[in-house]
């Protein structure tokens, strides 16, 4: 026959339970957080949302989940970070997480950013030289010649978005170091 316990004794389980329950919720509750924070990542990504409107978002999250979630946030904008969108994705993190250690790794992947520009302008001149002179070539056969001939859209040409599909996969491939400094393990 089983031992009746004594209210003590219930009352302790009950405790032990609702502890139980709780720590189950507040995992619930961090999990929520932290998929709502990748969501305002990929809203901030589109455009919809502003660095401010998502710091002040964060401000409303319970402090116990703050640090993770906007961790999760940065871990979004970071592992979807294009050359396009470099510049954006740095200023939001410096403004949601303005350490020392985050500035050196944005200044780092901002002068990655800088070199990669400075490649694209390079080679979009090369190829803009030599689209033009082929173009002058095809234009003069055709015996239009001098001032009529003006410039020519070279970043339209499937040349140029060959390279710019160079450039952003190069760079993509330089952005392990920041992606690994800002978002702990990380690749």
């Amino acid at each position: 026959m089983d031992r009746i316990k004594s209210s003590v004794e219930l009352a302790m389980e009950r405790l032990k339970k609702r502890g139980e329950n709780e720590a189950a919720g507040a995992t619930f509750n961090d999990t929520a957080y932290l998929k709502a924070a990748t969501v305002l990542g990929r809203s901030f990504l589109q455009g919809k949302t502003t660095k401010e409107e998502i710091g002040e978002k964060f401000e409303r999250y319970p402090e116990q989940s703050r640090t993770a979630s906007v961790q999760a946030f940065i871990g979004e904008l970071a592992a979807n970070m294009t050359f396009r969108n470099t510049p954006m994705v740095l200023e939001a993190i410096r403004y949601l997480k303005g350490d020392e250690k985050t500035g050196e790794s944005c200044a780092a992947a901002e002068q990655l950013y800088r070199k990669f520009q400075h490649i694209q302008e390079e080679k979009l001149g090369l190829l803009g030289e030599a689209t033009a002179q082929e173009q002058r070539e095809k234009l003069s056969r055709a015996g239009i010649k001098g001032s009529a001939i003006a410039g020519f859209n070279v970043e339209s040409s499937a040349a140029w978005q060959k390279t710019q599909d160079q450039i952003e996969d190069e760079y993509a491939k330089s952005l392990a170091g920041f992606r690994s400094s800002i978002i702990p393990n990380s690749q």
